[in-house]
């Protein structure tokens, strides 16, 4: 990376500040992934994404798999994938579901969580989001993301367990400004007593948190 530095500032003169932006720019994002640092989400815009290393193309849940490793590296604890466990948003069962698409009650069922672990006797549950862009599809997504966090504060409601914490690591500039949103669910009154076994952020407040969460 060092010698493609070297080649583009040769090329700089002092009154291309545009071109001077541009490389500093692209400087920036190299080293915030040779680094491997975990940025806010305010700065994961769609550009910063798109020229990550490890983005392909969208179409191999490259996503999932850095927010994975980066859990997996902060926990200390392997990540698993969930094999379809889901929330059923009528009866508040926490269950294995698979097919679900045929069923009459289908859309009861919330999308699978992402990934689990288990510390001690406590289970991890995990929903994986990067939202970047602006647009319809980010919209809906935002939206759902909304709706399956209030279904997961009803099920501890209803439950009223506590060997478990729901964490939602959304992270992407979009999940940055919508944060509040979540945030004002998450505080209604009605759910002060289950509340700290939901976690919303990115994984940088994750990073920041994980050890208070397990003391809490």
């Amino acid at each position: 990376m060092e010698d493609e530095i070297v080649d583009k500032l040769k090329k700089l003169s002092i009154n291309d500040n545009n071109y001077i932006e541009k490389i500093l720019n692209e400087i920036i994002e190299k080293v915030i992934f040779v680094n491997c640092e975990i940025i806010l989400s305010k700065y994961q815009s769609k550009k910063w994404r798109n020229n990550c290393e490890w983005y392909v193309n969208g179409k191999h849940n490259e996503c999932e798999k850095y927010q994975r490793c980066w859990i997996e590296n902060i926990t200390g604890i392997k990540c698993e994938k969930s094999n379809n466990i889901r929330i059923n948003r009528r009866t508040n069962e926490l269950k294995t579901k698979k097919k679900f698409k045929n069923d009459v009650n289908g859309f009861d069922y919330t999308e699978d969580f992402d990934g689990v672990q288990k510390n001690n006797k406590i289970l991890y549950y995990f929903n994986l989001k990067m939202i970047v862009g602006n647009g319809g599809a980010q919209t809906r997504t935002l939206r759902e993301v909304n709706l399956f966090i209030e279904v997961q504060l009803e099920y501890l409601l209803d439950s009223k367990r506590k060997d478990l914490i729901f964490f939602n690591i959304l992270d992407g500039d979009q999940s940055a400004k919508n944060i509040e949103k979540y945030n004002y669910l998450i505080n209604f009154s009605k759910y002060k007593d289950v509340k700290k076994f939901v976690f919303v952020g990115d994984l940088y407040s994750f990073n920041l948190n994980y050890e208070n969460i397990l003391n809490n």
